[in-house]
């Protein structure tokens, strides 16, 4: 889901489109910790490497590694997943080498 009270700020809108449409698709392929491989979306969307550092610059984004795997930063504030429904990330560990709190450890 996405939520207005990040698509509906200066630091959202005032990133070029391309930039906030990379958003939009990451947001909407990543798994139920906020991870999203990137690389298939950039190609999907025709945009390049150069739009993910927009997202970066706007703190929406966190790079995880060199291989295009970013964690949307305020992807729980807009998401709630059920406890049981949850799969960790194949990306924990990023994670936490990050110290990015995965889902299993936010508040309800």
């Amino acid at each position: 889901m996405m939520s207005k009270t990040v698509t509906q700020t200066q630091r959202f809108l005032t990133l070029p489109i391309e930039a906030q449409a990379l958003y939009f698709h990451m947001l909407q392929n990543t798994d139920d910790d906020g991870v999203c491989e990137a690389y298939m979306l950039l190609k999907l969307t025709g945009l390049k490497e150069d739009t993910l550092n927009d997202l970066i610059n706007a703190n929406l984004v966190t790079e995880l590694n060199d291989e295009l795997v970013y964690h949307v930063t305020d992807f729980h504030e807009q998401n709630y997943i059920d406890k049981r429904r949850y799969n960790r990330s194949v990306y924990f560990d990023l994670l936490d080498e990050m110290d990015i709190l995965p889902f299993e450890e936010y508040d309800d």
